[in-house]
């Protein structure tokens, strides 16, 4: 089996063929109906090629190539690999955990961790800013919510993403959490405790850092609390006071 043999030499041709052909020819031929829907099929394309980087971090997370390759861990075997920044990197490999079927150390393959996002991502149907935000709502549901309920949140998020937008998603995660707890009781102090934490961003041109965090009702007390320094201004990490 080569590179050949799997087609990537082909795909590569065949994006480059692709790329060169819309770049270089006039557009002014064809309707606004054809732009329309040769925007759309370039994104599913785009979609499905960035599905792929699941299956390949498995493939080299089994290969121990980051522990190899001196990294240590996938996120900056990535960063060093295919010049990422750390947010993206990080991305990848969490939308991996998600999304990837590994296997466990019993031979069996265990399913991905939500796989109707999975399927949708595979497909090209939804984006990868869909997906981030469908993780981020299901990460933070709370642990006593019954398996069905779960998987039917899954349900209504990605069918959601497959018209709708990224940024939606958010507000539709509280409305279904809102409906699952409307009393407030399900929510558990370990919920809250997972959840809790502050984030130092990385400073900015003018020497100030922004503040993110989450904290309980009952605000803990600031000296007991960890503060941790990230170099992604938009990333935030939970937990740990």
């Amino acid at each position: 089996m080569t590179l050949d043999d799997c087609g990537i030499a082909e795909l590569a041709a065949a994006v480059a063929t692709l790329s060169n052909s819309v770049q270089n020819s006039a557009m002014t031929q064809f309707s606004d109906d054809d732009v329309v829907a040769l925007m759309r099929q370039l994104e599913a394309c785009k979609r499905q090629l960035a599905a792929l980087d699941t299956r390949l971090i498995i493939e080299a997370g089994e290969r121990s190539l980051h522990a190899r390759s001196g990294a240590g861990k996938m996120v900056p075997f990535l960063r060093h690999t295919l010049g990422l920044s750390r947010y993206d990197a990080s991305l990848r490999v969490k939308v991996t955990h998600h999304c990837g079927e590994f296997f466990e150390p019993s031979g069996h393959l265990r399913p991905a961790v939500l796989p109707v996002m999975a399927e949708a991502f595979a497909a090209g149907d939804i984006s990868r800013d869909h997906v981030r935000n469908i993780m981020d709502v299901m990460d933070h549901l709370p642990t006593d919510i019954p398996t069905e309920a779960r998987t039917e949140t899954e349900q209504i998020l990605v069918s959601h993403s497959r018209e709708g937008w990224p940024d939606d998603l958010p507000k539709i995660g509280r409305d279904i959490l809102a409906r699952l707890d409307p009393d407030g009781k399900v929510v558990s102090d370990a919920d809250r405790r997972r959840r809790r934490g502050i984030t130092l961003c990385r400073p900015g041109v003018d020497g100030m850092s922004r503040i993110e965090g989450w904290i309980t009702p009952r605000t803990p007390g600031v000296p007991g609390c960890c503060i941790r320094q990230t170099r992604p201004t938009r990333h935030v990490q939970r937990g740990g006071c």
